[in-house]
């Protein structure tokens, strides 16, 4: 099943909530995820 666009618009906004550090250390947090993947 493909996922319509509708979907993936909804999954790319959870992922993005899910993910994003909700701290005042996130930009340490990216510049650990860019050297350890």
């Amino acid at each position: 099943m493909r996922p319509t666009p509708e979907k993936v618009m909804l999954l790319s906004e959870k992922k993005e909530k899910t993910y994003r550090p909700i701290n005042p250390n996130d930009e340490v947090y990216l510049f650990r995820l860019s050297i350890f993947p």
